[in-house]
């Protein structure tokens, strides 16, 4: 169950962040915050979610809005993995800074890829551990 402060976050940072880039919230992308959010942040839960949704309905926006504040609040690191460098060059390129900018929620990002263009783990293992 999530307290009052990480909801109150949440739902502040959804607000700041729909009337800065002028977008309505959707009924599928309040829900998914909803479960995203109540997933991280049960500690007697698993910890995951499986969510489908087509292209534009407001992913990224919804799971990061939702988990940024849930995994600040238990000073967790917060790691999103995509299935194309596409999404990856979105993620950090247009997506993050935006959130960042316009959701009133202050955190940093890296791109942790190696020269495949996979996940590195040593890069991870670094960032991990905030070096």
């Amino acid at each position: 169950m999530l307290n009052e402060s990480i909801q109150d976050k949440i739902k502040s940072a959804l607000a700041a962040l729909t009337r800065a880039r002028d977008l309505k919230p959707r009924w599928g992308q309040r829900q998914m915050i909803a479960e995203v959010a109540n997933a991280l942040g049960d500690p007697e839960g698993p910890g995951f979610l499986a969510i489908e949704a087509g292209t534009g309905t407001g992913k990224t926006i919804a799971y990061t809005i939702a988990a940024l504040p849930v995994a600040q609040a238990r000073s967790k690191k917060l790691i999103i993995a995509t299935a194309t460098v596409a999404l990856q060059e979105q993620l950090v390129f247009k997506d993050l800074p935006e959130i960042k900018r316009h959701s009133g929620i202050n955190f940093s990002y890296q791109l942790a890829k190696g020269r495949g263009r996979y996940l590195c783990l040593y890069k991870l293992d670094q960032l991990s551990q905030g070096v």
